[in-house]
């Protein structure tokens, strides 16, 4: 054990006693201790640590190049690691068990890699612009290559190890240049691949959020080009979003807001919290809940929304709400974000039943979609005009939601509803409008017959 301290000695640059060193303490059994050790010498003198992690080294059994050499993420041993006696096959062998040695030309452990060191909380290496496109392309490709299946794991934590170039606006609508992690970048108009307006077009300038530069439609391949893996799925894979991130509740706020019981994991967010909302309230309430388990919230959504409700030209209004409608009819549908568990608290989690995420309700009661007169009103006021509706309410009420809106989303009504504009109605909205009408204009007495 105390033969190990040598490796910390900078200065001991003899590689082939290093070589015979460290096969002596794998031998004696102290591979823990030496994998924490800089006890690793690379092809141009640096000491490094045989960590998964952090390195990755070339195995000299494969190819002298690869595809993924300009990520820069496997290095070149000192070439005494490849001669043909014991000590060296030893370490080679362990490197091997640790996974630390790669094949240049073997793409898919290169990504693996790659995924590893985000995962870690590692990154690239930095490079001047054209290196950064070329590292891009080279992910795109490699990535292109592989089946969905086994690239779609990789994608996050590579996304993780990147930078990608991206903008912002600031409050006065000035853009300005960011670098930023894919997890936390939104998609341009430029790359979006799905028909009409999104989410660019409705956030517009909103403050806070940040781009990736839509140059990318522009330096990286088209789906022909890599695998069918197109330039915007690549993004995506990478983990840049093109709809408004959902976040979990976090036990940040007044400690009256949330609530845990040991043991469990789920976090309760109270009924009487500051994001509460009468919807949600009177439902909890109805179903005899107290919380809600594992709530989602978006700080984005809606610092997007309070920017559309300001926007002060009615056209591009109504053009931007149509925008943020279509983005939100993926998350909207989906019950895993749109819904969660209602819960009463006592000594446990007593699930009472499901209810919109607090996200939704709030959505629901905030006024920023147009009626038929051009008011914001929120959606849970307003009425989709139909035939059955106009027979009900008149062709003239006011509360029905805004023509240009409606004939926006023609197709993807189903959004609307979903937010509580009303559609069709049903039975008792049926009697609930007669009860109203009857109030309105009470009926008139039948004439009395006399009698000579």
């Amino acid at each position: 054990m105390d033969a190990l301290s040598l490796f910390s000695d900078d200065e001991r640059q003899d590689v082939a006693r290093l070589v015979r060193l460290a096969a002596v303490a794998l031998e004696a059994g102290h591979e823990y201790v030496l994998a924490d050790r800089a006890c690793l010498v690379t092809a141009d003198g640096r000491r490094l640590r045989p960590q998964p992690a952090e390195n990755a080294f070339a195995d000299a059994s494969g190819e002298a190049t690869g595809p993924l050499d300009v990520l820069g993420v496997v290095l070149d041993l000192h070439p005494t690691y490849a001669q043909d006696n014991a000590w060296a096959r030893t370490v080679t062998a362990w490197l091997r068990r640790r996974d630390c040695l790669v094949r240049r030309d073997d793409t898919a452990a290169v990504l693996k890699i790659v995924s590893r060191l985000g995962k870690a909380g590692g990154q690239l290496a930095d490079a001047d612009e054209v290196m950064e496109a070329a590292r891009l392309v080279a992910l795109q490709q490699a990535l292109g290559e592989m089946p969905k299946k086994l690239r779609d794991p990789l994608g996050p934590g590579i996304g993780r190890a990147i930078l990608l170039n991206g903008f912002a606006y600031d409050k006065d609508g000035a853009e300005q240049s960011h670098r930023v992690k894919p997890g936390a970048a939104y998609l341009p108009q430029a790359l979006e691949t799905a028909d009409g307006d999104r989410f660019e077009v409705a956030a517009r300038k909103t403050p806070g959020l940040i781009w990736v530069r839509r140059s990318y439609a522009r330096s990286l391949l088209s789906a022909a080009q890599a695998g069918d893996l197109s330039r915007t799925a690549f993004l995506r894979l990478l983990g840049v979003a093109d709809a408004p991130r959902l976040t979990p509740v976090r036990e940040v706020y007044d400690p009256a807001d949330t609530k845990r019981y040991p043991g469990d994991p789920r976090l309760g967010l109270a009924r009487d919290c500051r994001w509460s909302v009468t919807g949600r309230w009177v439902q909890t309430i109805h179903k005899g809940a107290d919380h809600t388990l594992d709530d989602v919230t978006s700080s984005d959504l809606f610092a997007v929304v309070k920017n559309i409700a300001a926007e002060k030209d009615m056209d591009e209004r109504r053009r931007r709400t149509a925008a943020l409608l279509r983005t939100l009819t993926a998350l909207l549908n989906s019950s895993d974000q749109a819904c969660v568990p209602m819960a009463r608290g006592h000594y446990k989690w007593n699930v009472t039943g499901e209810t919109a995420a607090i996200w939704v309700w709030w959505l629901r009661e905030t006024a920023w979609l147009e009626d038929s007169k051009g008011r914001l009103q929120p959606p849970a006021d307003l009425t989709l005009r139909t035939p059955d509706t106009e027979a009900l309410y008149g062709p003239e009420d006011p509360g029905y939601l805004h023509p240009a809106i409606h004939q926006a989303l023609a197709t993807r009504t189903e959004v609307l509803t979903a937010l509580g504009v009303s559609g069709d109605p049903d039975v008792p909205r049926l009697m609930e409008r007669l009860r109203e009408l009857r109030t309105v204009r009470p009926m008139t007495p039948m004439p009395t017959c006399r009698t000579a």
